[in-house]
């Protein structure tokens, strides 16, 4: 079907609302899993193909919680804050291959 062209890493998992004293690693892991570690996993693997194409684009959708701190969803807040600094970082590495990387 002729590649990947466009990616979206697209998750918004929020969770549970907790105080941080009372999140279990579980809770952390079922957050930062889906909306950081997805990313890195889905972006990895079609920035592969994109880089041998020598062309590509990787949208980002993250949240204003990766700027302003919210109560309670301390793991959300971070994953969206992660993405965001993994999209600069992505953006940097790739610019080379002709590989665009922006966030939401």
């Amino acid at each position: 079907m002729g590649g990947i062209d466009i990616l979206v890493n697209n998750a918004g998992v929020e969770g549970k609302e907790k105080p941080l004293p009372e999140m279990s690693e579980e809770d952390w892991h079922s957050v930062v899993n889906p909306n950081l570690k997805g990313a890195f996993l889905c972006s990895r693997a079609a920035a592969k193909e994109m880089i041998a194409k020598g062309r590509g684009k990787i949208i980002n959708v993250a949240s204003i919680a990766a700027f302003i701190g919210m109560p309670n969803v301390s793991a959300y807040c971070a994953s969206k804050g992660g993405l965001v600094q993994l999209t600069k970082a992505m953006a940097l590495e790739f610019v080379e291959n002709n590989i665009q990387v922006n966030a939401l």
